[in-house]
């Protein structure tokens, strides 16, 4: 018999192999429990979601609620614009604010009177053509939680606004100076009744239920809608 031969070399120690489970699908007959399999995507979009704070998200039914308010009242104010009339009723006790820089009236009369608007708000009801300058009208709408509604039409700023058949509901009046030419006070059957052939009025400010206009010409005109 042949003798093994010595190569001074040592033999490495066998390695034990460990074997790992295996996942294998379900055999024909078996099911596995969807309810408790969740994926890393799902899970990780459920946390973050539940991480984002309420600041700067946007509420959609809020934000859409009020675009389409103020997108009505801007469509109305422009189509009565194209009409050749404006007119603004309350609906609710918000009077529009007027403000004018320099209002030059003919034909002027102011007398009492109960305003349209509501059909019992007394005010007083002035008429008068003539032209206006830095002509601003604006208008607060309250949309209770949804937060407030403010349009704005500006005009008259270099050429001023002209008006004939202007009819004003006012229920306070304000301004710098006022001048009037002619002025006849009556108090006939229609109590205080003021009629002048011509009145300046100066930085003014009227607080109206209603006004109207037959015919008015807006150099100028700028509208704006903000939300607060």
């Amino acid at each position: 018999m042949e003798k093994e031969h010595d190569t001074g070399m040592t033999r490495e120690p066998e390695r034990e192999e460990t074997s790992l489970p295996i996942h294998l699908p379900p055999f024909e007959g078996e099911s596995i429990d969807v309810s408790r399999v969740e994926t890393i995507e799902t899970r990780a979009v459920t946390d973050e979601e539940e991480e984002l704070p309420p600041v700067g998200r946007t509420n959609r039914t809020v934000f859409w609620s009020v675009m389409l308010i103020a997108a009505l009242v801007l469509f109305g104010m422009l189509g009565a614009v194209e009409n050749g009339a404006i007119a603004l009723a309350a609906a609710a006790p918000v009077p529009v604010t007027v403000q004018a820089k320099v209002l030059q009236a003919k034909n002027f009369h102011l007398y009492p009177g109960i305003s349209p608007a509501d059909n019992s708000t007394p005010v007083a009801v002035n008429q008068l053509d003539g032209t206006i300058t830095d002509l601003v009208i604006s208008k607060s709408i309250s949309l209770g939680p949804l937060g407030t509604v403010t349009v704005k039409l500006e005009a008259g700023q270099n050429t001023p606004v002209t008006v004939t058949g202007l009819t004003n509901d006012a229920t306070g009046l304000q301004a710098d100076e006022g001048q009037f030419q002619n002025l006849v006070l009556n108090t006939g059957p229609n109590p205080f009744d003021q009629t002048a052939t011509s009145a300046t009025l100066t930085n003014l400010t009227i607080s109206s239920p209603y006004q109207a206009v037959n015919s008015i010409t807006l150099p100028g005109l700028t509208l704006s809608i903000t939300h607060s």
